[in-house]
Formats: C-alpha cells, structure tokens, sequence
C-alpha cells in the first residue's frame, strides 16, 4: 500500500511539473500528461514499476478524461 501511494505521488508530482511546461509551450494538457507519465514509467526513467497495480489508476485516468472530453463537446 506505502508504494502504491508513493506511485501516485510521483505521478502527481510529474504531471505538476510537465502540464505547465506543455501548456505554456502552446501543446495543451493532454500531451504533458502523456509525456510525464512515460518519462516516470518503466520505458523512461523507472521510478515507477508496479505495472499492475497503476495499470488499474491509469485506467481509471482514462475513464475521467473521456468524461473531461465529453464534457467539452
């Protein structure tokens, strides 16, 4: 459970540092999400590597953004 929570902490604290950066740049949220989390996943840097267990907040990540998406519409 304490690595599951500090996932998410590294998560959270990539994506406060990349949407910004992203969005001041002129590209959005949406890829400054996407580039955070490959950069602390196991394909970039590895901080993270309980594929499993993110593979399910990630797809409840996906659920909220085609709720942000509709929303939108």
């Amino acid at each position: 459970m304490v690595n599951y929570l500090l996932d998410i902490v590294i998560l959270l604290t990539a994506a406060v540092v990349a949407v910004p950066l992203f969005r001041a740049a002129g590209f959005g949220a949406v890829p400054g999400f996407l580039v955070a989390g490959v950069l602390v996943g196991p394909s970039g840097l590895a901080l993270i590597d309980n594929v499993a267990e993110i593979g399910q907040l990630a797809e409840l990540g996906v659920i909220l953004l085609l709720f942000v998406i509709w929303h939108r519409t």
